[in-house]
């Protein structure tokens, strides 16, 4: 089985350890009341959050105009850290790759109030340059970039440890995915971002089956998605530029 499957690194990176990871941020800010907030936890928690939406603001027009374009969250909302005892920073995979890399920016920002903010950096460099080296090498890696990125899931786990974010089994194969890339390939390869742009078109499917069949229509009608995809494309080529 090691040698056909692999580990999906959409869900187990994006959606998995980097989202624990900013929840568990956003709560420590909260908690350290960086922005010295009155009130009971659940207000700070509320206040918190409006303030993080306005410095992730700034950042993507720091970022835009020094040519950096990422996927910007479209809802920030205080349900979205999760609970304190499980905290996890639900957003989608894309916009999460953009957050991770502003958490950098948050940390510096409140360096002082963070309990332990050189392994907050750490654990948020290392994920961010994981990141970085499956776009540089979306086939291959090369030794040394290998080698790189074994060193950023050791020290990524270390600090997460030294933190106190109860680890999980995503954590588990983040670790994996540094063994396999030798055998297996660049981690680009391994991520469902295609088959999850596909849920979009079972949704078509899904909205127009009959309750009675609509578990059949749904399998049935599943490996035509695309087909349909193809089909909107070309009714709107009406476009000068299409084509």
């Amino acid at each position: 089985p090691d040698r056909v499957l692999t580990v999906d690194y959409l869900h187990c990176c994006s959606l998995g350890v980097c989202q624990v990871y900013l929840g568990f941020l956003s709560w420590e800010l909260v908690e350290a009341n960086c922005w010295s907030i009155p009130g009971p936890i659940d207000v700070r928690l509320s206040r918190s959050v409006t303030h993080l939406r306005e410095e992730l603001a700034e950042w993507y027009k720091s970022e835009a105009r020094a040519g950096r374009m990422h996927s910007q969250v479209q809802c920030f909302s205080a349900s979205m850290t999760g609970p304190r005892w499980a905290p996890c920073l639900g957003l989608q995979g894309a916009e999460t790759n953009g957050i991770i890399r502003f958490s950098l920016t948050l940390i510096k920002n409140h360096w002082r109030f963070l309990p332990s903010p050189r392994d907050h950096q750490l654990a948020a460099q290392a994920l961010v340059e994981s990141l970085d080296l499956i776009r540089e090498y979306p086939t291959v890696f090369p030794n040394a970039a290998i080698q790189r990125y074994v060193d950023c899931a050791k020290v990524r786990l270390k600090a997460v440890v030294r933190l106190g974010i109860g680890l999980k089994p995503k954590h588990h194969l983040f670790a994996h995915i540094a063994n396999r890339i030798r055998r297996q390939g660049s981690p680009a390869m391994w991520g469902t971002w295609h088959d999850e742009g596909l849920n979009s078109e079972l949704k078509k499917i899904a909205a127009h089956a009959h309750r009675l069949a609509w578990a059949a229509r749904c399998l049935c009608n599943f490996e035509f998605t695309q087909g349909i995809e193809k089909g909107t494309k070309r009714r709107s080529s009406n476009n000068p530029r299409a084509g």
